[in-house]
């Protein structure tokens, strides 16, 4: 089963030791992207994204709440989609790269209103794909809602998607971490 975790911090030291909840503070769009672009997590770079150059994804994010004057508050939005290592035995011999096909199409559903990257972490033992998405919308200067129809109406949409092309289930939870290197 293909599991869906949107990312996020529940622990109170986290803002008791950096002065900011994650993903309040300045530094988080440059943290979570360099993590997730990490060439050592993805040698074969199956990147991809919308709404923004991969090579300045951070800067770009940050200028675009800035010109909308909604660099504050929660800056990114952080999902992961994995897959066991029977899952991923069944896109052999081309596991990686039918997992940048599904991170392409999982990214494509805030695609017209919100820049979002993502890259597959090519680990055999449980490869998964890191999703990072600016909260402003670029179309209105909103910041995303992240509401519950929202997340059910894009769960759905993947779902469907993997159980469609690929015959997996998918199963959604929220997760917390307490730093970076959780991830």
């Amino acid at each position: 089963m293909a599991v869906l975790k949107v990312k996020y911090d529940t622990n109170p030291t986290y803002k008791l030791q950096t002065g900011a909840k994650k993903y309040h503070d300045n530094a988080s769009l440059e943290d979570v992207i360099s993590y997730v672009l990490l060439s050592e997590k993805t040698p074969h770079h199956f990147i991809g994204g919308y709404s923004v150059n991969l090579n300045q994804a951070a800067l770009e994010m940050k200028m675009l709440a800035y010109a909308y004057g909604k660099d504050y508050g929660v800056r990114l939005r952080h999902f992961v989609l994995s897959f066991s290592c029977r899952e991923a035995r069944r896109f052999h011999p081309y596991i990686y790269e039918t997992l940048y096909k599904i991170g392409g199409f999982t990214a494509n559903y805030y695609r017209g209103e919100y820049q979002i990257i993502f890259a597959v972490h090519e680990k055999p033992e449980n490869p998964h794909i890191h999703f990072v998405m600016n909260t402003v919308n670029y179309m209105t200067g909103k910041k995303y809602r992240a509401d519950i129809g929202d997340y059910h109406r894009f769960q759905a949409y993947v779902g469907k998607f993997l159980m469609e092309q690929y015959g997996l289930e998918l199963m959604a939870v929220k997760d917390h971490y307490n730093s970076v290197e959780d991830l």
